[in-house]
């Protein structure tokens, strides 16, 4: 907890020095518009920095927060359901460092309107007051010329008039809500307002650090001035409803003084005891009087007094149902029907007490505590391998693998990883660090380091050669030499833990954002980023470049926030918008291991954010109807970046699209062999892909100007049909958000049917890349389901075919996906298995056929961009598609990871599901008990198997076939000595293949 009050009390000092000295924080100077470069930030669906206000409309529907992280937040609050539902994200103008940090925010009484302010200068040399429409998201009113950053905001009860407050002997200013002009204001304070309320009359009361209570009438002219016993610095206020008492709190005395609303005289005290009252305000009824406690010493909580304030006092919450809150200082409270009360805290988070003082309502923060055991971040000999804890005191220990991309549980009894984890190197000759622990003074051999203004040191670490060190701080990660001289330093938004590879290459830092990074330790450029999730689960790794690795559901936790301007709000892209581009884990790995990956790489985040992407809506909306087919008609409008490819969804699958994979440089060469395609092979040819003086539009698609309209006709399917939208920007790098309708359809339900297509390819007319196992693995695999498949359909709607060797050329197997087409409807299912080589040919992914002559050509190749069409073809909204294949050159990071690629791509793009799994020749030829190992995983899931019930529904879908078979394969391929791991991507909706007998 203290570290979390000293990391606030560093940015009010932080911005307290700069009104003072009238200095703006800007490199160069202020400019005159918000910064144009992409800001990547988290997004976690909470606040990731404390909380710095609250506020409630007059209904109690609507509850914003505002905070440092630099957005507002709009929640619903319902009746009797024990969490707040997220609605919208209001993004201000923002910029590096200090830029866009929120310190006060009001929702107008209505709803409609949501303010807030801070550190808002978007480029002005004073500051900002943002106004929202709540409803829309969308920047409405900029009231300009504030003296110093807000620091308070607040309604009037009937909704005319916004009070607004700035760090600084600023006073206050009033402003009509008509037009947000001034309407009047106060400049006769001493030092800064720190709170302002309202009684339902519309009067006004305030506090300020010059010690004085104002009180004004609702004409905003001062009517009393005057000077509270309990302590010379107020800093909380609070009308009771009804104006007949005002609740006073200090900031240096645990007194809470009780004054009249009429002229300000003292009517009683109370007292929490210790420290200082971050928080005061009364039920609505006036029967209760709540404070929060603060203070730099726990426990933390919020006491209440019945008879309204005089009598007797209990305390929330209690030691059995504090959830930890004792740790935490309540900040923000704010009254609610029935006697309850809704608080903040500084994790962050927010929660509601009920009349009874239980905790009915709670927020959890969504950022992991990284780093709070300055001794617990270890790291292996590279820092390829990572253990810290994800909760307080270095609790919950995970091991994260960079180069094996896995998160793990960690026994803290017990190192669990295979490799040495090692702490951070506290000593050397010559070198000795003291007075570092949360410490504004560090020592080195006895003499004093000097750091920044208010600047704390957390953590240190030595590098193995004695010769420099670094230390984590409240602002940055700082690299010295042994002699104290400075060699780096790189800004952080606070490093609680840092710790050096002991092979010298990494500088790892622990962030207070729920990051851990990794810097060059030669000049401290960051060339890896990762965030956890508190869920334990969810990762993404990210490098500078914008490309990222992550694990399922994780790519919408990080993104980019783009100013649009200091008059309109930001737009927030995540990874899932630039998924198609920027998912490429090889890339990671490559940058990681020191590569230069300039010429692997098309096109940089920055750069493709350049052309922002359009926005889709619908404008005609099916109603529900009993017709088999319907027509919709949607609108795509360019955001700035122009419109490329348009991707239309029913139900989750992928029915149009104008995009595909442009072979950028050349044709397949026809002299290639297949057995020259090894890894270092694959690296070339992609560095041979892309050009440097040109960036690479990795799709194709028909040119649509800056408005597009279209219709489409769409089979329906009985009962719940969803249509969706998306559309990427003219270079097709980036997204839309999906737009999505819903309707009805009341068409008769129809028996769904099931249609296999299994091909396996042991034979090519190059006899030397035949394989052993894979015409076997097709049979065995269509044997297998069309048994379990008559467990949910009847055997007349089971529908196989069966291709191998010979029958299996290109030709072969497209004309019988043609045939297959014109058979399938939205209703039936349809499962595609291929055992066979597989290629990774200029970013596309290639089953080899078996016209295959030795020569890569194709006329023997079955590519990306003819899967995606042929799924487009094949009605069936439910698709599984199936590549066990092998690759000629091994599987290492470079293959495994361009293939984990390629397949999600194919995956996302499509809506639909794909099992792959990439092996090498050798491991394809020696199967697993006659079958390829991912076959025979399959064929055991199949195989009437109750392991693979997760949810023990006694049915078994496409997704826990797909888990299943995937841990199987991991763990028989561990007991074999070499590494196989499969993909199992899921994109589509899921469905059941088999019920248990």
């Amino acid at each position: 907890m203290r570290q979390w009050c000293h990391w606030v009390l560093i940015i009010v000092l932080f911005l307290l020095l700069s009104v003072f000295t009238g200095r703006v924080l800007y490199a160069d100077g202020p400019v005159n518009e918000p910064v144009k470069e992409p800001i990547l930030v988290i997004e976690t669906g909470m606040h990731t920095a404390p909380i710095a206000k609250i506020s409630v409309d007059a209904k109690y529907r609507y509850v914003v927060t505002g905070s440092p992280d630099k957005t507002v937040r709009v929640w619903e609050l319902r009746r009797g359901v024990p969490h707040a539902q997220p609605l919208r994200v209001l993004r201000p103008p923002i910029g590096e460092d200090q830029e866009g940090r929120i310190q006060a925010v009001a929702i107008s009484p209505d709803g409609n309107h949501v303010a807030c302010g801070g550190w808002t200068q978007a480029g002005d040399p004073l500051f900002n007051i943002y106004i929202f429409d709540r409803a829309s998201g969308s920047l409405i009113y900029r009231i300009r010329d504030m003296p110093g950053p807000p620091n308070n905001l607040k309604y009037s009860p009937d909704g005319k008039f916004l009070v607004a407050t700035t760090l600084g002997p600023h006073g206050i200013k009033i402003f009509r809500t008509g037009d947000y002009t001034l309407f009047a204001e106060d400049k006769y304070y001493e030092k800064l307002a720190s709170r302002v309320d309202f009684d339902k009359t519309g009067r006004l009361v305030t506090s300020s650090h010059d010690g004085f209570i104002r009180l004004y009438n609702n004409n905003f002219e001062l009517i009393e001035k005057k000077e509270a016993p309990g302590g010379n610095d107020p800093t909380q206020i609070a009308f009771t409803p009804d104006g007949s008492k005002v609740a006073v709190g200090f900031r240096d005395s645990p007194k809470i003084d009780v004054l009249s609303g009429k002229d300000l005289s003292h009517l009683f005290s109370q007292d929490i005891g210790a420290g200082n009252a971050s928080g005061v305000c009364w039920s609505l009824d006036g029967q209760y009087l709540y404070a929060a406690k603060g203070g730099k010493f726990g426990p933390f909580f919020i006491r209440k007094w019945e008879d309204g304030g005089r009598g007797g006092w209990s305390e929330m919450p209690s030691e059995e149902r504090s959830k930890g809150l004792k740790a935490w200082v309540q900040w923000s409270l704010t009254p609610l029907p029935d006697s309850r009360v809704l608080f903040t805290t500084n994790i962050p988070s927010f929660g509601i007490f009920n009349k009874d003082n239980r905790l009915t309502l709670y927020k959890d923060p969504e950022t992991a505590f990284l780093g709070r055991d300055p001794d617990g971040l270890l790291v292996s000999r590279d820092s390829s391998t990572i253990k810290l804890g994800l909760e307080r005191k270095g609790k919950s220990q995970v091991i994260f693998s960079v180069t094996g991309r896995q998160l793990d549980f960690a026994d803290p009894e017990k190192n669990s990883s295979p490799e040495q984890l090692f702490p951070p190197i506290s000593f050397a000759d010559r070198l000795n660090i003291t007075d570092w622990n949360k410490s504004h003074s560090p020592m080195i051999n006895r003499r004093p380091l000097q750091l920044g203004p208010g600047e704390s040191s957390f953590g240190r670490a030595i590098s193995p050669d004695g010769d420099t060190f670094v230390l984590a701080t409240s602002n940055n990660i700082r690299c010295y030499h042994r002699n104290g001289r400075r060699k780096w330093q790189v800004r952080v938004p606070i490093a609680r833990a840092v710790n050096i590879s002991r092979d010298g290459r990494y500088v790892i830092g622990a962030l207070n954002d729920g990051t851990v990074r990794w810097y060059r330790m030669q000049d401290g450029q960051e060339v890896l980023a990762l965030f956890f999730h508190v869920d334990k689960n969810r990762w993404v790794m990210w490098i500078p470049e914008g490309y990222f690795d992550a694990s399922p559901g994780a790519t919408g936790l990080i993104g980019y926030h783009l100013n649009q301007g200091k008059d309109k709000e930001g737009l927030f892209i995540t990874l899932n918008n630039m998924f198609d581009v920027f998912y490429r884990p090889d890339i990671v790995q490559a940058k990681f291991r020191g590569e230069d990956i300039s010429r692997l790489i098309s096109i940089t985040a920055q750069e493709a954010l350049k052309n922002p992407p359009p926005k889709a809506q619908f404008t005609v909306i099916p109603p529900e109807s009993d017709q088999k087919k319907v027509r919709v008609c949607y609108r795509i409008t360019t955001g700035g970046g122009g419109i490329g490819e348009v991707r239309l969804f029913h139900n989750g699958k992928l029915i149009k699209s104008d995009g595909y994979y442009r072979e950028v440089s050349r044709a397949i060469p026809e002299t290639r062999r297949i057995a020259s395609l090894n890894s270092r092979a694959i690296y070339d040819e992609q560095r041979d892909l892309f050009k440097l003086e040109d960036a690479l539009i990795p799709l194709a698609s028909a040119s649509k100007g800056d408005l597009f309209e279209e219709c489409q006709e769409i089979d329906t399917i009985s009962g719940d049909n969803e249509v969706s939208v998306t559309a990427f920007n003219k270079d097709n790098t980036v997204q839309s958000y999906l737009e999505t309708i819903s309707f009805r359809s009341g068409v008769s339900p129809e028996e769904p049917h099931l249609y296999i297509l299994a091909t396996g390819v042991d034979k090519y007319k190059d006899s030397g890349v035949n394989l052993r196992y894979a015409a076997k693995d097709a049979s065995d695999f269509y044997t297998r389901i069309v048994r379990q498949a008559a467990t949910l359909y009847k055997p007349s709607n089971i529908h196989y075919l069966l291709i191998t060797d010979g029958n299996a050329s290109k030709k072969d197997i497209l004309m019988k996906i043609n045939e297959l087409s014109r058979q399938i409807k939205p209703t039936d299912m349809f499962i595609f298995f291929v055992a066979s080589h597989g290629l990774l040919i200029q970013n596309q992914y290639f089953i080899v056929t078996h016209d295959f002559d030795g020569n890569i050509s194709p006329n023997s190749l079955v590519s990306s961009n003819e899967i995606v069409e042929f799924s487009k073809q094949i009605g069936a909204l439910n698709q599984l598609y199936i590549f066990d294949t092998c690759h000629a050159g091994g599987v290492d990071n470079i293959v495994s990871g361009l293939y984990d690629a390629r397949m999600s791509v194919l995956a996302k793009k499509m809506g639909l599901h794909i099992y792959a799994s990439a092996n090498s020749v050798q491991d394809a030829i020696d199967g697993y008990q006659g079958n390829g190992l991912f076959t025979y995983t399959l064929l055991e899931g199949l195989n009437n198997n109750a392991g693979a019930d997760t949810n023990h529904n006694r049915y078994i879908s496409i997704i826990e076939l797909g888990e299943y078979s995937k841990n199987s394969t991991i763990d028989i391929s561990k007991k074999l000595n070499h590494s196989q791991t499969p993909y199992i991507i899921n994109f589509g909706k899921d469905n059941e293949l088999y019920r248990l007998r």
